[in-house]
């Protein structure tokens, strides 16, 4: 079974397979949702603080992991700064590190990102176009530098770690590599599970390539934090999904920690009709601890004190399926449950239809804004 898993991988990636018109529908929607989009970009970049520190602090081991994983990651920060947005050009590196981040860029550990997989730049098999390819790579530049400014990030601090533990050069390498695609996981179309090769797997899970993994880092660290084969494997599973469930706590609230869609809907089964089981621990909360600390706990440090809603967009409250941030009812809720299920695209086609009727109402300015791009919806509502 194992030797025909590999063959039909190894037939896989000399042969790859892929329609045009999938690889149109999501690039499609990179480009409609998050392309050009400074928000999304900048969101990105969370991934290195709520699993980046978790995982370094649980390889470091020990009282001071979290705090020593934090110290090496904003030193490797300071000197991709100082590097000009790459940090082997920083006259702090030494001659090992210049050459670790010389062999992550040459392993294609670091700039080989989600966002260059959703734009199809990269082994898709179909038939490579440079014109395509450049405007698509345009387009995605801003994803793609910070999750490769994640990447490069991680990758620096976790070489740094590893050699403080007394791994060699090459071992170091190897053991940062490792734990940059533990972090922020491996998006080549290679790497995925063979199930997710298919053109109707493709279309169905555009956007879902973070939720596979996240979902895998959770459940599997929770499996070995209790089955693990010995007290150091426990321990160090124990330590990553504590640390990435607390640093989800912290900045995206209890509101945006795994399981939050899940507690709320077995909540609701025990309420009476009408109560919202989110407002009622909200208003628990503030009878509890005052105003500002329940504001604090439920909406992260950082939404509440910028005043913007982040829980969705830097946690993971619901598991797979979103849910609305509006009560629906009828065709409305058909139609957004619909989008969960079928993907990303088809709201892409919903959206333009439900604009052009707008348009036909006379609500022009509404319809434009919501047939238009994200990055120039976010333009229009500012």
């Amino acid at each position: 079974m194992v030797a025909n898993e590999i063959n039909k991988r190894h037939e896989f990636i000399m042969n790859p397979t892929g329609s045009s018109a999938v690889q149109t529908t999501t690039s499609a929607a990179f480009t409609y949702y998050l392309a050009v989009s400074p928000a999304a970009a900048l969101v990105n970049l969370s991934q290195t603080v709520i699993i980046g520190v978790p995982v370094l602090a649980a390889y470091h081991g020990g009282a001071k992991g979290f705090a020593r994983a934090g110290a090496q990651l904003m030193g490797a920060l300071k000197d991709f700064t100082l590097g000009g947005g790459q940090a082997e050009r920083s006259r702090h590196l030494t001659e090992d590190e210049k050459r670790a981040m010389d062999a992550g860029y040459r392993t294609g550990i670091i700039d080989r990102t989600q966002s260059h997989d959703l734009a199809g730049i990269g082994e898709t098999g179909v038939e490579y176009r440079p014109g395509r390819a450049k405007v698509m790579a345009a387009i995605s530049w801003a994803f793609h530098h910070a999750e490769r400014l994640n990447r490069e990030v991680t990758f620096l601090a976790a070489y740094r770690i590893a050699r403080q533990k007394g791994l060699d050069h090459e071992g170091a390498v190897l053991k940062a590599g490792d734990l940059t695609w533990k972090t922020h996981f491996d998006y080549q179309n290679t790497s995925r599970p063979r199930m997710m090769h298919s053109d109707t797997a493709k279309a169905l899970l555009v956007f879902r390539n973070y939720n596979v993994n996240m979902l895998y880092r959770l459940f599997r660290d929770t499996h070995q934090a209790l089955h693990g084969e010995s007290k150091e494997i426990r321990r160090e599973a124990l330590t990553q999904l504590s640390g990435i469930t607390a640093m989800m706590m912290a900045n995206a609230g209890i509101k945006g920690t795994w399981m939050f869609g899940i507690a709320m809907v077995l909540a609701g089964f025990f309420l009476d009709d009408g109560d919202d089981p989110e407002q009622e621990l909200k208003k628990a909360m503030v009878e509890a601890v005052g105003p500002m600390m329940a504001g604090l706990a439920m909406d992260g440090i950082p939404g509440y004190l910028t005043d913007t809603s982040l829980s969705g967009r830097v946690g993971m409250p619901d598991l797979w399926f979103r849910s609305p941030d509006r009560q629906l009812e009828g065709e409305d809720s058909y139609n957004y449950w619909l989008g969960q299920v079928v993907g990303a695209a088809p709201g892409i086609v919903e959206n333009m239809l439900r604009g052009i009727g707008m348009i036909k109402e006379g609500k022009t300015y509404r319809g434009v804004e919501t047939i238009a791009p994200t990055f120039i919806t976010n333009l229009m509502r500012a």
